[in-house]
């Protein structure tokens, strides 16, 4: 784990979190994410429990799941597809397993298409080739390595208007505390 610095003094900004079981890599904060995509990763934030009680979070820079795949861009639309949610790929690098992609069709031939599970160990720049026609072909432009649930750590009886005294990325479930506070 990198080591983030823990300012319990003034904060500069804030932002209302409840919680969210979903792992986004994309930033949470506004100023943070150029992306226009938003994500539930708080950026080692401190949080600030309003009413207290139980918090799930997951520390900053915490390493999890290798080669997640966060996007991909069609290279080829290949012959004889048919649209579908959760299409099959094989990986030309013979790496990775799991990704399934949601493909738009017209005429047989892929002109879109969407991660439907990330999958697992693929690289940056792998091609891969979707199942059930001829020649589709992708390739992935950025893999993350990505925390889980089970590296969630719960801090019990947290009394209300306290600040957690770590740095973090994801929270993950806030049981019965309310009024959560992302600060930086």
């Amino acid at each position: 784990m990198g080591s983030q610095a823990i300012d319990a003094g003034a904060f500069g900004k804030a932002l209302a979190i409840t919680g969210s079981a979903n792992i986004q890599p994309a930033s949470q904060w506004p100023f943070l994410n150029q992306s226009g995509v938003v994500g539930t990763n708080l950026n080692g934030s401190q949080i600030y429990s309003g009413s207290g009680g139980a918090i799930d979070v997951i520390l900053a820079d915490t390493v999890g799941v290798q080669g997640v795949v966060i996007s991909l861009s069609l290279i080829s639309g290949g012959t004889g597809y048919t649209a579908g949610a959760g299409q099959a790929t094989t990986s030309a690098s013979g790496l990775g397993t799991g990704l399934t992609v949601t493909t738009t069709v017209v005429g047989g031939v892929i002109t879109v298409g969407a991660i439907a599970a990330a999958g697992t160990g693929y690289r940056q720049g792998d091609i891969i080739t979707i199942a059930g026609g001829s020649g589709g072909q992708f390739r992935i432009n950025v893999v993350d390595s990505l925390p889980t649930a089970a590296q969630k750590i719960t801090f019990t009886a947290v009394p209300a208007g306290t600040v957690l005294p770590v740095s973090v990325d994801y929270v993950l479930n806030t049981s019965a505390a309310t009024g959560m506070v992302a600060l930086r």
